[in-house]
């Protein structure tokens, strides 16, 4: 919403709202400190089952707590500032800012409501998926995990992914709240924020909702892009063999269709009398007339060079990889 719910008495561009819209403004801005920590709990549970090896017996044991310390860390907080009068005009938004009486303190409860909190669950994924990985890395090494993977390739494109996967997971926490940071660190040594910083901030820390979206379907976008490429390649194993096979139907069709010479001098011979009366008076040790051999042999050994060429090629393309 942006200034909309900022009270428009205070000058502020585009402030339309009163106390009461800040105020809800503000209450739901710092609710949003439920969502590192639920990032945090996804990084324990990772942990926990991967490298511990927790089944969900255990799991189901703590996911109270899992659910719980978000909730309280993000609603608990929020309630707390609105109880103190702590959400005000922060020029972006309503936020825990200073009041038009007094500072009330705002720039330590900042520290002590959101960034404190929000560093300390930010440093928590990072340990536990840092360790998640190094684990997964060299298990696999050691032959436990993918042991029907006999394909080193595969073994490396698995290690890929899974550092991939970590490290989109934590960037996307570290994308969305640097330049948050970063900010409101220079806004309590100098009393301003550059623009610059000032846009990026407007940019990314909206965004981390958008960012974890992406994260969470990178894997299955990847896994349509391979399912694509492996049928594409079965297409023109298809294609290819579809070709071979019309080049033979279309060579038994031509040895069908071809006339057989010896058996057209033959048909000759019978419907001429004058050559059989020839015949009849020469001597009958003469050498009978020699039948040349017939082209089909060399026909057909063209055709099947066409068709193993046909077959190479097909292979050709699979292996380079062209499709």
């Amino acid at each position: 919403l942006g200034t909309w719910p900022i009270p428009k008495d205070t000058g502020t561009y585009l402030a339309s709202g009163n106390a009461a819209t800040c105020m809800a403004q503000g209450f739901w801005i710092q609710a949003s400190m439920t969502v590192p920590f639920y990032n945090l709990s996804l990084s324990t549970y990772y942990l926990l089952v991967v490298k511990l090896g927790w089944k969900q017996r255990r799991i189901s044991a703590i996911e109270k707590y899992l659910h719980g310390i978000p909730l309280l860390v993000g609603l608990g907080t929020s309630v707390a500032a609105a109880c103190l009068d702590l959400f005000h005009n922060s020029n972006l938004w309503c936020w825990i800012a200073a009041n038009e009486a007094n500072d009330n303190n705002f720039q330590l409860y900042r520290w002590l409501f959101a960034y404190g909190p929000l560093w300390f669950s930010i440093i928590g994924c990072t340990v536990s998926m840092a360790s998640m990985t190094r684990h997964v890395l060299a298990t696999q090494r050691s032959g436990n995990i993918g042991s029907s993977l006999n394909n080193t390739d595969r073994k490396k494109s698995l290690r890929k992914q899974t550092v991939h996967q970590a490290l989109s997971f934590v960037g996307a926490m570290y994308l969305a709240w640097t330049f948050a940071t970063v900010s409101r660190i220079v806004q309590a040594t100098t009393g301003s924020i550059p623009y610059p910083l000032i846009v990026m901030f407007v940019l990314t820390l909206p965004g981390q909702g958008f960012w974890n979206f992406l994260v969470y379907i990178r894997p299955r976008y990847l896994r349509y892009l391979r399912n694509q490429k492996k049928n594409k390649k079965q297409d023109i194993v298809k294609e290819g063999g579809k070709g071979v096979g019309q080049d033979k139907k279309k060579e038994e069709k031509e040895g069908r269709n071809k006339p057989d010479k010896k058996k057209g001098d033959d048909s000759s011979s019978d419907r001429d009398p004058s050559i059989q009366v020839g015949i009849t008076n020469t001597d009958v040790s003469a050498p009978k007339p020699s039948i040349e051999p017939s082209d089909n042999n060399d026909e057909e050994s063209q055709d099947n060079g066409k068709t193993h060429k046909t077959e190479r090629s097909t292979i050709n393309i699979i292996d380079e990889g062209s499709c």
